[in-house]
């Protein structure tokens, strides 16, 4: 079946924190990819798919899945989430024939970063209300969804992400360990200690780890026991050959990993010896970790001991040393660099910078434990220290909106501070403007419903009065058919001209639209179908009267 709009929109406007949303629920089937797939469909203003008609069928050929599937992902957008709601929709005139479901859409005040309207999910506002800044979710709560455990929700939120940081934490780990072993093979380097391969016998022992791989047996005479196997590593240039294995008679041992030099591993005493003239390269005993390197004491410019006495305590406590990446920020602010044209700052500027990057931007609630926005602070130094290296004005002279030295007001701040000016008063007319549309859109659905009512109440009293009267059949829905004609009639006109001044013998509807009758509409609706019956008989009984009498002119029947 085709409907108007059936191939979607063109474009669509989204919610970014759902798209961003990390919740494994969301991301592990097909729910968020069917929300960016409703939004294709859904209008821009009413936020419904009304005039789009997404058919599962045609949801399901998109996203390249079975219907079921969609029927999943709705329900968990619908009942998790909150962030549609799904209408069935029948066939008009067909009632066992199932149309197209209208999905509604609940992301406007996301977009727009609006209040949610009363009617939103809780569920929605608890996931993404934090979003919108200024919006007190409690409030609302309290207000308009007083049932909802809002305390229960974010402690079992908080809990699944946990679990799911966790869980990223040990695939790293394990990502990690891998990519060392695998480095570790490439180097050559050794996986576990090797050890003797012959038995040992009449008393003999070898001592020293051989910390190498085994790759061939010592060529040379051996001795009794004194058998070894030795390893080599990746070939490098040296004259460092094998061990000798001097064996001490029944008791002797043979050591490894002496130099060919070596005085002790030359001469050979009684007992034997195995002895090899093979070079293998030396290992690796340097440590892995860098080497530490001594730098100069940290320098304090004139005025730091000012700047660093105004840092907030829960900044760095008094007499605690700073970060050092805020130390060297403070130090760059009250220097400059006249090379790139970037002015010193006094200390009182760069005091002023600071508590207008930490207080105006709410940085000591954020980094508070308990906080748990998108925009927590982990680092409380880290973040001051790029806070006040950030310049909000491309002029590297401004400061505070005044050109350091010339006394005079930025002209680069006074424009973007217009210009933000102008996007705010744009958004509060959009905002205002989708408001009045949306609240005349339910006004004019609620008047459709109402004049259907209306029309319902007035079919079914009609109906009612003409069957008391003995109509019935085909001449039972002419006569209702005929009425209910001149009743919409009377409808639409008084909807058309409100200001007419209505006819006293035969009153309408107010021109307010489709609310209820007036008092005096009632009673001439009342007169009028009180003598309707009394009618009808009269013609029966003149019909009755033409048959008896033949030659009669007769009565045309009403």
């Amino acid at each position: 079946m085709n409907r108007p709009g059936a191939g979607g929109l063109r474009f669509g406007m989204f919610a970014v924190c759902v798209i961003r949303d990390s919740e494994p629920e969301l991301n592990k089937g097909k729910a968020k990819s069917l929300y960016d797939l409703l939004v294709t469909y859904a209008d821009c203003q009413g936020r419904d798919t009304g005039q789009g008609y997404p058919y599962r069928e045609a949801l399901a050929g998109y996203l390249d899945c079975s219907p079921q599937t969609i029927d999943r992902a709705a329900k968990y957008l619908e009942q998790e989430i909150g962030l549609i709601t799904v209408v069935r929709r029948k066939v008009a005139g067909k009632s066992d024939e199932n149309d197209a479901n209208l999905y509604l859409v609940h992301d406007a005040w996301l977009i727009h970063g609006m209040p949610a309207p009363a009617d939103t999910p809780p569920q929605l506002v608890a996931r993404y209300g934090h979003t919108v800044p200024g919006f007190d979710v409690e409030a609302w709560m309290a207000e308009n969804a007083p049932d909802f455990d809002l305390t229960g929700w974010t402690a079992a939120h908080e809990a699944r992400m946990n679990a799911q940081q966790e869980e990223h934490q040990e695939r790293r780990r394990k990502d990690r360990a891998r990519k060392r072993r695998s480095e570790t093979k490439k180097k050559g380097g050794v996986t576990g200690d090797v050890t003797p391969m012959a038995d040992q016998s009449e008393g003999g022992d070898v001592t020293g780890d051989g910390t190498c791989h085994v790759t061939h047996d010592v060529p040379g005479d051996v001795t009794d026991d004194a058998l070894s196997t030795v390893v080599a590593l990746e070939p490098v240039s040296g004259k460092t050959s094998v061990a000798d294995a001097e064996g001490q008679g029944a008791g002797g041992f043979a050591r490894a990993g002496a130099p060919e030099s070596a005085p002790e591993e030359r001469e050979l005493e009684g007992g034997g010896s195995a002895a090899s003239g093979t070079d293998i390269p030396t290992q690796r005993t340097a440590s892995p970790r860098p080497k530490l390197v001594k730098t100069r004491p940290r320098g304090e410019v004139p005025g730091f001991e000012a700047v660093r006495a105004a840092i907030p305590s829960s900044v760095a406590a008094p007499g605690t040393r700073l970060y050092s990446g805020l130390h060297r920020a403070i130090n760059e602010l009250l220097t400059g660099d006249e090379a790139a044209g970037v002015p010193r700052r006094s200390p009182d500027q760069v005091i002023a910078r600071i508590n207008r990057r930490w207080y105006g931007q709410n940085a000591e609630e954020r980094s508070a434990a308990g906080y748990t926005g998108d925009d927590r602070i982990r680092s409380r130094s880290s973040w001051l220290a790029e806070a006040i290296r950030r310049q909000d004005c491309p002029d590297p002279s401004c400061e505070d909106g005044e050109i350091i030295g010339a006394e005079m007001p930025c002209r680069a701040c006074r424009e973007r501070r217009e210009e933000e000016r102008r996007v705010r008063q744009t958004a509060a007319e959009a905002a205002a403007r989708w408001e009045a549309e949306t609240d005349a859109s339910r006004a004019a659905a609620a008047a459709a419903d109402r004049r259907e009512a209306e029309r319902a109440e007035e079919e079914s009293r009609i109906r009612a009065d003409l069957s008391r009267g003995g109509v019935y059949g085909a001449k039972l829905e002419h006569q209702v058919a005929k009425h209910m004609a001149r009743w919409r009639e009377r409808s639409s006109q008084a909807a058309q001209q409100p200001a007419q001044k209505q006819s006293a013998a035969e009153p309408v509807l107010p021109a307010s639209g489709y609310g209820s009758p007036s008092d005096e509409y009632r009673a001439w609706r009342d007169s009028q179908t009180a003598t309707l019956p009394a009618a009808i008989a009269r013609a029966r009984a003149d019909k009755a009267a033409r048959r008896d009498t033949p030659h009669d002119t007769g009565v045309n029947e009403r």
